[in-house]
């Protein structure tokens, strides 16, 4: 039980992370500053930059 509450945890803090950086995108935030700030790998953030 607790692996799967561990595994939920993670994916909503993944969840999160990736809501921020499409907040960042949006007002315009460079990819690089979204990175360092959300903990985000550079490469996740100029894909979410594509959608």
């Amino acid at each position: 039980m607790c692996k799967a509450v561990e595994k939920l945890k993670q994916e909503y803090i993944e969840k999160g992370k990736t809501e921020i950086a499409l907040n960042m995108l949006a007002k315009g935030f460079q990819h690089n500053l979204i990175a360092d700030i959300t903990g985000l790998s550079l490469d996740n953030v100029l894909k979410l930059s594509t959608h």
